[in-house]
């Protein structure tokens, strides 16, 4: 489930089409109670979007740079292990970190017309 403050957050809709279904698919992997576990590497992240791997790397960049979701363990590709990742707007079931609820909020549609009214005056 995606709140809705994260949602209509400017860090949302800054995002990609290709990085909001790259959130999709951490929130699928997420039980509620492994948050900062949640296991996803690249590769499975490109087959589940049907994209390269450098794209499923970039989408993950992005998530990251937006702060909703956070590596936890990065993973290693010797050892086969997948990256953990943490969403910020949910507890951390790991160290106990409180969520994130303060993401900055976009405009809306009417604001932004009144700002556009107003300008013109």
């Amino acid at each position: 489930m995606i709140y809705r403050n994260v949602k209509r957050s400017e860090a949302y809709h800054g995002l990609s089409a290709v990085a909001r279904s790259a959130l999709i698919e951490v929130l699928d992997r997420y039980t509620g109670i492994n948050n900062g576990m949640i296991g996803l590497g690249v590769r499975e992240l490109a087959y589940e979007l049907g994209c390269t791997k450098d794209t499923a790397s970039r989408a993950m960049r992005e998530l990251d740079d937006a702060g909703l979701v956070v590596p936890m363990k990065v993973g290693v590709w010797r050892g086969r292990r997948a990256t953990e990742w943490r969403l910020t707007f949910h507890r951390c079931d790991v160290s106990g970190d409180l969520p994130n609820q303060n993401f900055p909020q976009r405009e809306s549609m009417s604001q932004s017309d009144e700002k556009d009214a107003n300008a013109k005056s």
